[in-house]
């Protein structure tokens, strides 16, 4: 994501939460104020989305700690990185799949993913 999308969107969330800050928004309580927000749809730099309060509040409470920086979505910790799996991970599940074709992927996999590392 580039700088300048990441900083619309910090400015939209500021948008939604700037009432709050100020104490001006024009319900009677906050609680009504982000009932209201969390009920509309918004054409965001992000694409249409609706948010909980819930997601609201959080943003509150980073701009609150971290001040604008903390609106920025966050930058991926693996961005560049392969997300391939292991060439053992690729073995067990292809493996697994061959021993039980009628096997559901899903629990299959359960039983690998919750082996400690090297057993």
């Amino acid at each position: 994501m580039d700088e300048n999308l990441r900083q619309s969107t910090a400015l939209f969330r500021y948008s939604l939460i700037a009432p709050l800050l100020t104490e001006t928004f024009t319900q009677a309580t906050a609680k009504e104020y982000l009932e209201e927000v969390s009920a509309k749809e918004y054409s965001t730099p992000l694409g249409n989305k609706e948010y909980a309060p819930a997601t609201i509040k959080e943003w509150l409470r980073l701009y609150r700690r971290y001040g604008i920086d903390g609106l920025y979505p966050k930058v991926r910790s693996d961005k560049g990185k392969s997300r391939n799996l292991p060439d053992n991970a690729k073995e067990f599940i292809l493996s697994s799949k061959l021993n039980s074709p009628k096997c559901i992927c899903q629990l299959k996999f359960r039983p690998y993913y919750n082996r400690k590392p090297g057993h």
